[in-house]
């Protein structure tokens, strides 16, 4: 945080350099990995309604399509082409546009943002708060209280992302389709969201396969009379 204040002076000429670039900074801890299961989609689901009603749309696409936070937020109307049946996230992490199509896992997003598109220009946002008329800044608060609700814990709205991701695998496309998709510049990045999915997998079967071998009960060989 210092050294971003320090380059927003060197912008505006109240400083020359920034001396925070001469300290070495702790490497990110990036590699968190959290999904939502079908279930707690259904808990979650149920919780959106009323003052956190908004949030429903949002998080179906969020769950459709793997966008960023902001990249949705800040997702206008002619990103969405009906046409051509994808959206085009743009102003993206990795500075490139890339197309989802609506209906790759989840066939309630097009319905949505038919909705949420109908008599709009080309230049106004897709989801608008309708109280300011403004776009949406930051849903963090009511989304966060909607996980509390549901008892989800430690989720995060990147977290729906994750899930996109891990549905694709889950789906079957292969790491270069996924990794187009979500908009990894790093297939290491891909290759670890398949990583974790076929280590959960793998931890399931053998759980499935532990569970059946223990309530299988061993009974002892039965006499049986032989007549002479």
């Amino acid at each position: 945080m210092l050294s971003r204040v320090y380059n927003l002076a060197i912008e505006v000429g109240k400083a020359d350099s920034n001396p925070c670039q001469r300290v070495k900074k702790f490497k990110l801890d990036n590699e968190r990995y959290r999904f939502l299961t079908p279930t707690e989609e259904a808990d979650l689901m149920s919780w959106l309604v009323g003052p956190r009603e908004h949030l429903h749309p949002m998080v179906i696409v969020a769950l459709g399509l793997g966008l960023r936070k902001q990249e949705q937020l800040k997702l206008r109307r002619d990103q969405v082409d009906f046409f051509r049946n994808v959206v085009v996230a743009s102003r993206t992490k990795g500075k490139r546009n890339r197309e989802i199509p609506m209906d790759v896992l989840d066939d309630r997003v097009k319905p949505i943002l038919c909705e949420l598109c109908e008599n709009k220009k080309a230049d106004e946002f897709v989801f608008v708060n309708p109280k300011t008329k403004k776009p949406y800044t930051d849903i963090k608060r009511a989304f966060g209280t909607a996980c509390d609700l549901a008892e989800l814990r430690n989720l995060e709205w990147h977290d729906l992302r994750a899930t996109f991701c891990t549905r694709l695998a889950i789906a079957g496309y292969d790491a270069f389709t996924i990794k187009a998709l979500m908009g990894h510049r790093d297939m290491k990045t891909t290759e670890r969201y398949i990583r974790a999915h076929r280590l959960t997998r793998q931890v399931a079967l053998v759980e499935k396969n532990v569970h059946k071998l223990a309530t299988n009960e061993i009974r002892p060989p039965v006499l049986a009379a032989v007549s002479n």
